[in-house]
């Protein structure tokens, strides 16, 4: 069996900016995503979620990206760029390994 090794990026970030980094992950060549809708938890700054909030806007949401090392990179130095501007981002990467190296770009 082969495996490859791709990087696994993890954003959270509010609702708002979910467009700008969907259009940021497809800019830098990503073959896909997930986007994981109302997620909530609790951090250095209390808690944080929906709690049956009536807008579309708010809230946060995970975006998962699995792809290439070169494509990854592209991706994180595009986040930077946005938490330069001051838009409040959580960012983890892991290395990962697929079994298909042809559906992640």
């Amino acid at each position: 069996m082969n495996l490859y090794d791709k990087r696994k990026i993890g954003i959270i970030v509010e609702k708002v900016y979910k467009e700008r980094i969907l259009r940021l992950i497809e800019k830098a060549g990503a073959s896909g995503y997930t986007v994981y809708q109302n997620i909530s938890g609790m951090g250095l700054h209390g808690s944080r979620g929906d709690f049956g909030s009536l807008s579309e806007l708010s809230g946060n949401v995970e975006i998962v990206v699995v792809s290439s090392l070169e494509v990854a990179e592209k991706i994180l130095k595009g986040l930077q760029y946005l938490m330069d501007e001051d838009i409040s981002i959580i960012v983890h990467v892991i290395d990962v390994k697929v079994l298909r190296d042809d559906h992640f770009a």
